[in-house]
């Protein structure tokens, strides 16, 4: 993956030299394979080879050549090599008359990397001290940008030194955050994206198997301190937790028994997955204690520096430490470099060094190192397909392929099994092409402190680590969201939910609607009410001067069924939707209206115990009453009062539609507030007090003339009233639905029809059916026997 990033940066120096004027040209010969002549130099740092200890008492710098030879770095080297022959081709139109050269470093020690960093810039110097003690303009080829290194602790030292003299360096695989910083490394860039992403990366793809206990080591260099720390410090937004944690050493007989301690850490903490962010070297050292300790069945997350490392695949018996998975910078095609690279092998040894000659005797100050960043820094171009721009901190766009080993027999392929992209996030996994190491290749391993609750169940943590809990039940009205597993959040104000639940649910909303069955029957049944009492009145209209009327109380029999009319038209604000007005006006016009009913048959009853009985012991009240009109001041007096009130509670407890959630957990009940106020109790206490003296008077004139004896038609009116009223409270206090305006509705029809039937009703009888009764003589002959019979006593 690294050795394409070398190709794309390496034809990215030569797209921006296209952009300036050279003027410097040289005769090209064959070139020894470490550096190759050209007007301008591009440098390499490779680890062509790697030093068997880093650890070291006192600074010193080994021989690469005696150290290991490391492949990998050797084909990166290759890589440039091919790049620059491309560019350099017979074919190339990209820089006419322009011959690209390389100075190729073996970076295989941190003393090696630290001085090839000087001997690059020691010629920016030497030049421009050739410029100030000479006039004569002719130089060495100057070195205009740098490729390399390979890890993030020597690209901190070279991006320090280049980002001096401000010489563009693209690293192909440090991967540091850090190196991001332009304050600090100002010309520093690179062709894979940095740590914070393969973070991320590698977060992302423990939550899509939910893989939440694991352990978390790194290598103790910068790529893997930074890279543990960062991963630790976001793994809990991601609800995974680090069981165990430690840093890989380098390895030596002096830190054997530590490293062996961590795989012991690992194995006693139970986990299943381990993220292991280290570079290939000590990853491979660390693999082979894993192996020796046989530990096995465990998945392993491996960040892109060893993910795809040969030093780890090839290591005896490593198949059997279970699943590894890792991280991959995206591959790019680069056709012609397995030719390439095999004639290279077969010319090396015939290549001999010559030394470049500069034909011009000036070249053009339009390629200092400034000029060439600025125009990095804008580039956006495509090789082969694949993209390269960077952005403000000199990452490029790229993500990352998601791996696996697949193993058949000792042989291993890196199969790709899905993608990372930063921007905008997003993991894609293909699970069928995992084998898992299960019996049948397509179990998922789990790796988990406590198992998953069920759903409306919550955390309870019971240790150290949010991934350790108990499961809690939540109550009805809560749940349990899927962002915040550790608490029941109670549902909305217009939500409900079962005990258990994950979510919430809405409220049904109650309320008596017009087209409802119970609805259409109250309704006939108030129409036939409203048409029976305006028959009644005008019955009564017609034979307002008969005695029966009369004695009923005449014009104000009129005036009863009046507001009788008017109460029966109330209970039309019961149906449909709560209205202001309807909650504020037609509750008031039933109390009033049945108030100024009560006060006529209050009157009427006192009326004829005044006649009967008061006027012959006190005969100068009685005159005082009938002269002073005091049926008419009382019925006045007595609706006066009970208008005042209904008026302060519509001014000072105005009854509103309101949105009933107490009611029940799953309804939202739409009614009328002040069902149980103050001014509602008063309402009602006023009334009830004219019931009491209807009642009253009625009672007291029990023993009067059969046609004047009232006292068992309002008792029953009364009785009716009382009991609708008292089964409404009584059925409110227990029920508050739907169905509620229902009752109220049959209260007030069951009140008006009351008074109706008992008190309206056998007149009716008499002036239709007996009318031999409603005459004058047959009262007078009433009045006489009761007074003969009071006589006789």
């Amino acid at each position: 993956m690294a050795v394409s990033s070398v190709l794309l940066f390496t034809h990215l120096c030569a797209v921006t030299l296209a952009y300036s004027e050279p003027s410097c040209t040289e005769t090209p010969e064959s070139q020894f394979e470490f550096q190759q002549d050209g007007d301008y130099l591009i440098a390499g740092l490779f680890p062509v080879h790697e030093a068997l200890s880093r650890t070291r008492t006192v600074p010193e710098l080994p021989d690469c050549n005696t150290e290991v030879f490391n492949k990998h770095g050797y084909h990166l080297m290759q890589a440039m090599r091919f790049a620059l022959e491309e560019i350099n081709g017979a074919t190339s139109v990209l820089l006419p008359g322009v011959k690209l050269g390389y100075e190729a470093y073996d970076i295989c020690s941190e003393t090696a990397n630290l001085l090839a960093a000087f001997n690059i810039v020691s010629k920016q110097n030497v030049e421009k001290q050739n410029e100030q003690l000479t006039t004569e303009k002719h130089y060495d080829p100057k070195t205009i940008a740098v490729i390399g290194p390979d890890s993030s602790t020597y690209a901190f030292t070279t991006a320090s030194v280049m980002g001096y003299y401000l010489m563009p360096q693209i690293s192909y695989e440090a991967s540091n955050e850090l190196l991001s910083n332009k304050w600090l490394y100002p010309s520093f860039f690179r062709t894979i994206p940095t740590d914070r992403y393969q973070v991320r990366a590698m977060l992302q793809l423990l939550s899509e198997f939910q893989w939440t206990w694991i352990a978390l080591l790194g290598s103790d260099d910068d790529y893997g301190t930074q890279g543990v720390q960062s991963l630790s410090e976001l793994a809990l937004k991601y609800g995974i937790c680090i069981a165990y944690q430690a840093i890989i050493p380098s390895y030596s007989k002096d830190t054997r028994a530590q490293m062996l301690q961590m795989i012991k850490g690992i194995v006693q903490t139970k986990v299943n997955v381990v993220v292991v962010f280290s570079g290939n070297r000590k990853a491979s050292r660390f693999f082979s204690l894993v192996v020796e300790q046989n530990v096995t069945d465990k998945v392993w997350i491996g960040s892109e520096n060893w993910s795809i490392s040969t030093s780890v695949t090839r290591l005896p018996k490593i198949q059997s430490i279970g699943n590894v998975m890792g991280i991959s910078v995206k591959a790019a095609e680069m056709p012609g470099f397995a030719e390439f690279e095999a004639r290279s092998i077969e010319s090396e040894n015939s290549k001999a060094n010559e030394k470049p000659v500069c034909r011009n005797e000036t070249f053009s100050e339009i390629l200092a190192c400034y000029q060439l960043l600025q125009q990095i820094k804008q580039v956006n171009i495509s090789i082969h397909d694949a993209p390269l721009y960077f952005d403000n901190n000199g990452d490029p766009p790229t993500g990352y392929d998601i791996i696996a080993w697949d193993w058949v027999g000792d042989s291993v392929s890196y199969k790709v099994i899905g993608s990372y992209s930063p921007n905008p996030e997003r993991l894609l996994i293909n699970r069928d092409l995992i084998n898992w190491n299960a019996k049948d290749n397509k179990t998922v391993p789990t790796s988990l402190c406590s198992a998953e609750c069920w759903k409306g169940y919550k955390r309870v943590v019971t240790g150290a680590h949010l991934c350790c809990f108990n499961c809690e039940a939540c109550p009805a009205g809560t749940y349990v969201d899927i962002n915040d597993l550790f608490n029941c959040k109670p549902c909305e104000i217009h939500q409900w939910s079962l005990p258990e639940s994950d979510a919430c649910l809405n409220r049904t909303v109650e309320y008596l609607p017009w087209n409802d069955i119970t609805s259409a029957v109250l309704i006939i049944t108030s129409v036939m009410t409203l048409l029976l009492t305006v028959a009644t009145a005008g019955l009564f209209l017609l034979n307002l001067n008969t005695p029966v009327v009369k004695s009923a109380g005449g014009k104000t029999c009129l005036l009863m069924l009046s507001s009788l009319a008017c109460a029966s038209c109330s209970v039309y604000g019961h149906f449909g939707v709560p209205t202001a007005v309807g909650c504020a006006f037609l509750r008031e016009l039933f109390c009033f209206s049945f108030t100024i009913c009560l006060s006529c048959v209050a009157v009427r009853s006192f009326q004829i115990v005044c006649i009967f009985k008061m006027s012959g012991k006190l005969p100068k009240a009685y005159e005082f009453w009938t002269k002073n009109n005091g049926p008419h001041v009382f019925i006045l007096v007595s609706s006066a009062i009970g208008f005042f009130i209904s008026l302060m509670r519509i001014v000072l407890d105005r009854p509103v539609p309101i949105e009933n959630y107490s009611i029940s957990p799953d309804k939202i009940v739409l009614e009328c507030s002040g069902t149980q106020s103050v001014g509602s109790a008063m309402e009602t206490g006023y009334v009830g007090l004219l019931s009491f003296l209807c009642f009253a008077f009625s009672y007291m004139g029990k023993d009067l003339p059969a046609n004047y004896n009232e006292a068992k038609c309002v008792t029953f009116s009364l009785l009716l009233y009382l009991v609708s009223w008292l089964g409404f409270y009584t059925t409110y206090a227990v029920y508050k639905g739907k169905y509620t305006p229902a009752f109220n509705t049959v209260a007030v029809l069951a009140s008006v029809l009351g008074i109706l039937g008992g008190y309206f009703m056998p007149k009716c009888y008499i002036i239709l059916l007996k009318p031999q009764l409603n005459t004058a003589a047959h009262f007078q002959n009433c009045i006489q026997m009761y007074t003969t019979k009071k006589s006789d006593h």
